[in-house]
């Protein structure tokens, strides 16, 4: 019998919450068992609003935390009439629902609840369309015609006029998307503040709670300085609640979302035994715990404490969350797992099989991530232990330690002797000790008697944030846009349509420079045998961005014997800065020879720079596709990619060579024949001259020269039979190859 007979995840948390589509439903909070630490960010909501009219408030937390169910039972103890309300506050402690109802009195029908999922869309916009598809505002005008004003007062028409009813809820999930949008498009998100101080000024008729993973400043991140202080001041229009339930109540939800047949005893005495040594080492932790970590089985109770300190982390909140563990059917993952093994009482979901997750799923990211430098460790400390021949049970001890040590911060776990006999029961006593003293003699592991626990031995005191401040300090002014060129690698944009009809290779080079080289780049000549070039503009001046756009168009204007086709993005970017750490990152090799005998930081900063290679890839594609083009002064639209840039260069060959020669031979049309070629040509010359008059022109077989006199001598009629007689004839002037005006 496969395990996954005996072990399921329970439906309600196999799948994301929607509010704008699960508010109001039965299934939407059916199980939800509303921890403390999401009671006490209701309690704060009432608290502020009872002391200072504070209306306006963003959740902010990692993905998987609640935050999304939390809002549905906000709104649904505060929706309708009071035998629903009534009916939905048994999900919330009965005294905190009766604050609520106290600073938000409910009336006879309850409150308005808007619940909605952010997108890339202007905010106000979507708030009018909730409120016609709830019936609650008629307005008169299309609503993608609405100002943000005209929505704004349509939320206060409502308040003030509806006497029923307590007020309106504004619940804003996703509240991120719309804050990517405006960065995307440098837009502002001045209606943000005005409806943050609508809601304050609404004598509590109007609360807006947005739901966030990040900090407004996060998103703001491409924009710039001035920019970014003005979102920053705007989020002080909001009070900011962080969303982030506790290491044991994430245990308990495990427990909840995890659905199995009676744990076996094996379960019970390690979960006891984990419990009861983080109970020791972290004073106020329930004994509730060992219940929890009891029943998460299949999974280990050491994975089970993991599982949340992970979920926090920065790599974590990368549509990571334990119900993303939980539900993912990655190799090595849970799903994976339960549809892979048969169903034993000995079996269990073990750190050794987390490990092995983590290192095939999720070591890029956390390499990139502020653990880099501790995973960096792990893994090095995994294959030295494989050098000096290390055995199946020195891997499992050393897994084990390594991920205590990366990831149980806070947890309250230790890698203690009595942890590490307890979390691996399949191994003697003696093995155990004598693979803890291998690990030790070969400066793998090290012992640390103040916590009596054993941790990774630190085989790197590489300090990688102080590396990068000293190399950027020191390194050389290198131009950040030639290592961008360098990183993008563009390569010359070949005319391929104008190629595939004519037969001759044409193209233009591509350059990547900064405003203030421009000019001079459009009299110089491009090299290569090209018939023009792109120009890339990254503007490294103070000038706005209209000036920028003129000053393009004037240059490609640029009366030359080739052309100039000018590009500028059309929104500030990241490309500089992605450049400017490059740059660094390459430096650090230089200014620091010790990397040449530590792996770990040399392992570091590879990952590192690929990441950041990576970013300015995606951020250069990105900012492409939202660029200007022009040529002699006029733009060129429909460029969106690399890959229409051939479009635009076929278009222009065109017109450059409007009379070209269609000459479907490669062998020859071509700058520099390879020198088969021109042996095949001279031998095709003499037999012209020889062997006028001769059917193939005595060319016996089909040598190289066979090929050149059919595609070109009697495709296009220069060599044909008259009168019974093989001769050269003159082109016609209807050719259409074009062989006339040559």
């Amino acid at each position: 019998m496969l395990l996954k007979e005996k072990v399921s995840v329970v439906p309600r948390f196999q799948r994301a919450i929607r509010i704008d589509t699960d508010f109001g439903t039965a299934s939407a909070l059916e199980g939800f068992i509303c921890p403390e630490s999401l009671k006490q960010s209701l309690d704060q909501i009432c608290s502020h609003i009872e002391a200072t009219q504070q209306a306006a408030f963003t959740w902010t937390g990692p993905y998987g935390c609640g935050k999304s169910t939390l809002a549905i039972a906000f709104g649904a103890i505060l929706d309708g009439p009071s035998k629903t309300r009534n009916r939905n506050a048994k999900y919330l402690a009965k005294d905190l629902v009766e604050r609520i109802w106290s600073t938000l009195p409910p009336k006879s029908r309850g409150w308005h609840v808007l619940p909605i999922v952010g997108r890339r869309e202007m905010p106000h916009t979507v708030i009018a369309e909730t409120l016609t598809k709830l019936k609650l505002f008629n307005f008169k005008k299309d609503i993608d015609q609405l100002t943000e004003e005209e929505v704004l007062a349509s939320l206060l028409h409502i308040c003030e006029q509806d006497t029923r009813h307590g007020g309106i809820l504004v619940l804003l999930d996703e509240m991120g998307k719309y804050l990517e949008h405006s960065a995307e498009h440098h837009q502002d998100i001045y209606f943000f503040q005005q409806l943050g101080e609508l809601a304050s000024r609404s004598n509590k008729k109007l609360v807006v709670v947005g739901i966030l993973h990040q900090s407004f400043e996060e998103y703001a991140g491409s924009l710039t300085k001035k920019a970014r202080d003005e979102w920053a001041k705007i989020q002080g229009r909001y009070i900011d609640i962080p969303i982030n339930i506790a290491g044991e109540e994430q245990i308990e939800l495990i427990a909840q979302a995890i659905q199995s047949a009676k744990p076996p005893k094996k379960q019970k005495h390690l979960s006891q035994a984990i419990g009861q040594s983080i109970i020791k080492s972290k004073p106020g932790v329930s004994a509730e715990i060992i219940d929890g970590l009891y029943q998460s089985w299949p999974l280990h109770p050491v994975v089970t404490c993991l599982l949340g300190p992970i979920s926090r982390r920065r790599f974590g909140q990368n549509q990571r969350s334990i119900f993303g563990f939980l539900n993912s059917a990655e190799p090595m993952g849970f799903q994976d797992f339960i549809k892979s093994n048969e169903y034993t009482a000995d079996i269990s979901y073990t750190p050794t099989d987390f490990w092995e997750y983590l290192r095939s799923n999720l070591e890029p990211v956390i390499l990139a991530s502020p653990d880099s430098h501790r995973w960096s460790l792990a893994i090095d400390a995994a294959e030295r232990a494989e050098s000096f021949g290390a055995l199946d049970h020195h891997l499992d001890i050393l897994k084990l330690i390594a991920l205590i040590t990366v990831f149980s911060e806070r947890s309250g776990l230790e890698a203690s002797t009595k942890v590490i006999q307890q979390s691996l029961p399949e191994l003697k006593k003696a093995q155990i000790e004598s693979g803890l003293k291998d690990l030790e003699k070969w400066s793998i592991v090290v012992f640390r008697k103040h916590l009596q626990a054993y941790a990774l031995f630190a085989g790197s005191d590489f300090d990688f944030e102080k590396a990068f401040q000293q190399a950027a300090e020191k390194k050389p002014e290198t131009s950040a846009l030639n290592v961008l060129q360098n990183t993008v690698k563009l390569k010359p944009i070949l005319a391929k349509r104008f190629y595939d009809k004519n037969g001759s290779q044409r193209w233009f080079n591509i350059n990547i420079l900064p405003l203030s080289e421009l000019e001079d780049s459009v009299h110089t000549e491009p090299l290569g045998g090209s018939i023009g070039q792109f120009l890339y503009v990254i503007n490294d001046t103070e000038l706005e961005d209209q000036d920028t756009e003129k000053i393009c168009i004037h240059s490609s204007c640029v009366n030359e014997s080739w052309i100039n086709v000018v590009g500028t993005p059309v929104r500030e970017t990241r490309l500089k800065e992605y450049a400017d750490e490059l740059s660094v990152l390459d430096h650090i090799w230089n200014e620091f020879p010790e990397l040449s005998s530590d792996s770990v930081a040399r392992r570091e900063i590879e990952f590192r720079t690929e990441l950041i290679q990576s970013m300015l890839q995606i951020e250069f594609q990105k900012v492409f596709a939202n660029s200007l083009w022009f040529v002699n002064g006029e733009q060129e639209k429909g460029i969106k990619t690399i890959y229409d840039l051939s479009l635009c260069a076929s278009r222009l060959a065109d017109d450059k060579y409007p009379s070209s020669p269609i000459i479907k031979n490669e062998l020859i049309n071509r700058d520099k024949p390879s020198p088969s070629a021109v042996s095949a040509q001279k031998k095709l010359l003499k037999h012209m001259v020889l062997n006028e008059g001769k059917p193939r022109l005595g060319i016996i077989g089909h040598p190289a020269e066979w090929g050149i006199w059919q595609s070109i001598l009697v495709s296009n009629g220069l060599y044909q039979q008259q009168d019974e007689q093989w001769q050269f004839t003159d082109p016609e002037k209807k050719n259409l190859a074009r062989i006339y005006p040559l």
